[in-house]
This record gives C-alpha cells, sequence and structure tokens, in this order.
C-alpha cells in the first residue's frame, strides 16, 4: 500500500478512538518489482552489477598467491621482467577461453617509482604480445603486503590456444625497488604451468607450480 502523510492534518486530541479516514486519501493500481543486488565481486558499489568490475563475468582460474617471486629487470632478479601461467594443451583450464578480467595479487619492496607501471598481458607462443590490458597499475602506491588488482581486458578478443601466456610484466630495474607477483604449488596437473620471462626470454614452463590470479571470462 501507499499513502501519502498531511504534515498539515493536526493529531487526533482523542488517541484512544482516533479518525479511521483524517483528510481524503487515493487509490492508486500499479505493480512494483523488487530485485535484490547481492553482487559482491564488484569493485565498488558504483561498478555495476553482473561482473568483477574489470570486464569478466565468471571466473574460470582461480589461484591465491602463497608465495611470492621478484619482478625486476636486474640481474638480483634474473632479469626477470614477466610471470605468467602457460597453456601446455587443450586440457587447459584457458584453452578455449577468451578472458576479459585479470585479478593478480601483486605487492612492492622498498620505494618503486610511478613508472614504469605494471601491466597484464597475453603473449603467444613465439613471445609476441596479443593484448596489453587498458588497466595499468603505479607500483608506488602498492603496500608491502599482497593486494588483489583488477586488469580490464573487456576489450580481448583473443581466444586462448596451446602455447599461450597470460601474466604480468614489469620493467623497472632496481634491485632494492621494485614489484612482487604471486604463486602456488601445482593445482593444473600437466595442462598449464607457471612461467617466468628472464634477459627477454620465456623460461622453460615449471609444471610443479602456477601463477596465482583470478580469470574472468
Amino acid at each position: 500500500s501507499l499513502r501519502e502523510i498531511d504534515p498539515n492534518i493536526s493529531f487526533d486530541d482523542n488517541p484512544d478512538n482516533p479518525e479511521e479516514n483524517p483528510g481524503n486519501t487515493t487509490t492508486l493500481s500499479g505493480s512494483f518489482k523488487f530485485q535484490q543486488d547481492i553482487n559482491h565481486l564488484r569493485t565498488s558499489p558504483c561498478a555495476g552489477a553482473g561482473g568483477g568490475g574489470g570486464g569478466g563475468s565468471a571466473i574460470f582460474y582461480n589461484v591465491a598467491a602463497v608465495n611470492d617471486k621478484a619482478l625486476s629487470d636486474s640481474t638480483t632478479w634474473g632479469n626477470r621482467t614477466a610471470v605468467g601461467e602457460k597453456v601446455l594443451n587443450s586440457n587447459s583450464s584457458f584453452s578455449g577461453k577468451t578472458p576479459k578480467q585479470l585479478d593478480v595479487e601483486l605487492k612492492k619492496d622498498g620505494s618503486p617509482g610511478a613508472s614504469p607501471t605494471v601491466a597484464a598481458k597475453i603473449w603467444n607462443s613465439s613471445g609476441t604480445v596479443l593484448y596489453t590490458s587498458s588497466t595499468t597499475f603505479d607500483p608506488s602506491t602498492f603496500t608491502t603486503s599482497f593486494v588483489s588488482k583488477t586488469f580490464d581486458f573487456s576489450s580481448n578478443t583473443h581466444t586462448m590456444v596451446t602455447g599461450d601466456i597470460i601474466g604480468v610484466e614489469y620493467t623497472g630495474t632496481s634491485s632494492t625497488n621494485f614489484v612482487r607477483c604471486g604463486w602456488d604449488a601445482d593445482v593444473g596437473a600437466t595442462n598449464q604451468a607457471y612461467v617466468e620471462k628472464e634477459n627477454g626470454v620465456w623460461q622453460t614452463p615449471d609444471t610443479t607450480r602456477d601463477f596465482a590470479c583470478i580469470a574472468w571470462q
């Protein structure tokens, strides 16, 4: 029911015997639709319903950062500039998927500068960049504890195939002020694997590990 209250009408002097119909009422008819938004995966209440806030609507890969790995184009860290997950065969969680969002836990050591930023990318088996996230992050704003960062892949149209790699890249050169990403023990059997890019070359995949991220399609 719906009732308009007239503030100019006084309360009845006898509250034990109130008027049944103070003032005039108007009968309305109509319908109302109640929708409850229970999406807790958005980046903010204003981000809109239906996804993770960065372009994705459904998670197909989820590995938490239990261990960390330094990213810095420094000899101290093997000139490691990128870490990711490589598709090893058609049974991979990534095979046939078109990523629309990548959530990656990142943190810093020391005080890296605002530039270069951290980007998320897709590379093919030849090392060619197929897609770069529209979102990048200033590593100077990171904390020394892992915080999830959402990379927007919403404009990506590449469907992943065997040999593709998805991950993050940081090209800072300091051995004291740098970025760390995460990994965990293998959860993808031999279908996909953790891989590092050192001295500009992608190393042999480590099938005992997986790159820590949440991937959405």
